[in-house]
């Protein structure tokens, strides 16, 4: 499965998820238009548990979903919201 946290987000969200390879992980995440706003990628990939910390500091407030792919393939699905507390 997938957990991600902090939700809201300010400055950074985790996604931990489990991983049945070692192949490397893009982390993708859009805005609610559909842009690509971040692309992270991961090749230190364990088999079973991960996590990743991704920088949101740059990100405008406003819900944004998140595509975790591998083997060209979509892995997890999932979205957060991103709320400046400054």
């Amino acid at each position: 499965g997938i957990m991600l946290y902090p939700n809201p987000a300010d400055e950074m969200v985790n996604l931990s998820f489990t991983s049945g390879n070692k192949n490397p992980i893009a982390v993708e995440v859009f805005d609610v238009l559909g842009k690509l706003c971040l692309l992270q990628r991961v090749s230190q990939v364990k088999d079973g548990e991960n996590r990743v910390t991704i920088d949101t500091k740059e990100l405008k407030d406003g819900v944004y979903f998140i595509q975790l792919k591998q083997d060209g393939g979509t892995l997890y699905n999932t979205k957060f919201l991103k709320q400046d507390k400054r």
